[in-house]
């Protein structure tokens, strides 16, 4: 399936699940070699972590794919409103690369 995160609002008792391609693997980082052993690892969103609240009171939601050099980030205004939270593309930033 579609590599997503679901989220869940305690005030509604709702969740819903976002879908980015930020949260896709990155075809050039699938490679890995652990003591000798080589190996294709696909994995997609796998880290994530949370801010303390920024001015506004949102938290920024950080977060990688397992098989990415890149750290992407997103505000929690735009996860936590269900109608926007898929049509918002641009709300999703890409900090950086860690390099290979």
């Amino acid at each position: 399936g579609k590599p997503g995160i679901v989220v869940y609002s305690w005030e509604k008792n709702e969740s819903w699940r976002i879908t980015h391609h930020f949260f896709h693997p990155d075809p050039l980082a699938c490679d890995f070699s652990v003591k000798g052993h080589n190996f294709s690892w696909t994995d997609a969103i796998f880290g994530i972590g949370l801010s303390a609240p920024n001015a506004d009171n949102f938290t920024t939601l950080y977060f990688h794919p397992m098989a990415s050099y890149n750290e992407f980030a997103v505000s929690t205004e735009y996860l936590r409103n269900q109608s926007v939270a898929d049509a918002n593309f641009n709300a999703f930033k890409l900090l950086g690369s860690r390099g290979p």
